[in-house]
């Protein structure tokens, strides 16, 4: 209960890369904080199976993807739109890995010229960086708290009622 949580997502159909960096950064970051990690399905990790302030899953469904979120302090993701407007509309302080040369490295950028998450760079990120960034990003709750009102901002809420209107 004292160690804040960390949600880490590779979006739907799970991202080897932060699967792995996840399993060779967990000693670390379970020193530091709590994590729920979900790796998508078939991509279980090499995570060994019983790891303290861990816990890993396939998949989430809309419940339990709904609990995930509300109780992270952070959440570590990609960068697709779904996630994207999820992260906005919660409000959620991210770290955010896009795809290497997918649309995901535009969505980031978007996101981080606002101010509203931090964006690391795949083919560059290593280890020691991704566990500083995150205790980095848990130490400061201003940083927290500026994040969370900036990717509020990002996608327009009630964005239906104006499509309506325009449509009438």
């Amino acid at each position: 209960k004292s160690l804040p949580i960390v949600l880490i997502m590779g979006g739907g159909t799970g991202a080897k890369f932060i699967n792995d960096l996840v399993a060779d950064s967990i000693k670390e970051l379970t020193e530091i904080c709590q994590i729920i990690h979900v790796t998508g399905k078939g991509k279980k990790s090499k995570m060994p199976a019983s790891v303290k302030n861990y816990n890993g899953y396939e998949f989430l469904h809309y419940g339990q993807m709904a609990e995930a979120y509300l109780r992270a302090d952070i959440v570590i993701s990609r960068c697709g739109l779904a996630t994207l407007t999820e992260l906005s509309y919660l409000g959620k302080p991210s770290i955010l890995i896009p795809m290497p040369r997918t649309h995901q490295v535009e969505n980031a950028r978007l996101i981080e010229t606002k101010n509203a998450a931090i964006v690391l760079d795949q083919p560059v990120l290593e280890k020691e960086f991704f566990i500083k960034k995150i205790e980095k990003l848990l130490n400061d709750k201003k940083l927290q708290k500026k994040l969370s009102e900036n990717i509020s901002l990002v996608i327009k809420k009630q964005a239906s009622k104006e499509l309506a209107k325009i449509i009438k």
